[in-house]
């Protein structure tokens, strides 16, 4: 399950919980990391890992979050199974704690998706406007697109993704003025 969903339904299960009154009880169980899938699910159904919903305060929404976000570069991290099986299930998390220690969280909306290919060159992210993608393999390629490619502008040939085969039948229309 995505970590934005998580991070939400506590919330909304609460929220649906007090409106549908006393006598329902609802239990949220600590979903795993997508690396450890099946040792995660043994262990939380042994050790019985849950979470009663009405413990959590009941909230559909955060103030402010009716707005437009500002920010200069929309990273977007792939989520798909196989860049997850390469290690992207905790990328967002490390890129967004890499994002903060470098001082640039504030200019940086940071977005799992799902798979947006190339999958055989995952982990990928794509930085936006860009037009950049990464492969991020490691800890050293995520420090150096963080710090390089986002905090200084700098293209980093060794990470960059750009073999896009040519496959469009026809030419792309140019922008008619409005």
């Amino acid at each position: 399950m995505a970590a934005n969903i998580l991070a939400w339904l506590p919330g909304a299960v609460s929220h649906w919980q007090e409106q549908a009154g006393p006598g329902v009880e609802v239990l949220l169980g600590q979903p795993p990391a997508p690396e450890a899938v099946l040792p995660a699910l043994v262990g939380a159904a042994l050790a019985g890992a849950r979470l009663p919903a009405a413990a959590v305060p009941a909230s559909l929404g955060k103030p402010g979050w009716q707005h437009l976000p500002d920010f200069d570069t929309h990273i977007l991290v792939c989520t798909g199974p196989r860049c997850c099986f390469r290690g992207a299930g905790t990328l967002a998390q490390r890129l967004k704690a890499q994002l903060a220690a470098a001082g640039l969280a504030r200019r940086c909306l940071t977005t799992s998706t799902g798979c947006i290919y190339p999958c055989n060159q995952g982990p990928v992210i794509a930085l936006y406007p860009q037009g950049e993608w990464y492969r991020v393999s490691d800890e050293a390629a995520l420090v150096r697109v963080v710090h390089e490619a986002i905090g200084r502008g700098r293209r980093l040939a060794d990470l960059l993704l750009e073999d896009r085969p040519q496959t469009r039948s026809a030419p792309v229309p140019e922008r008619i003025p409005t």
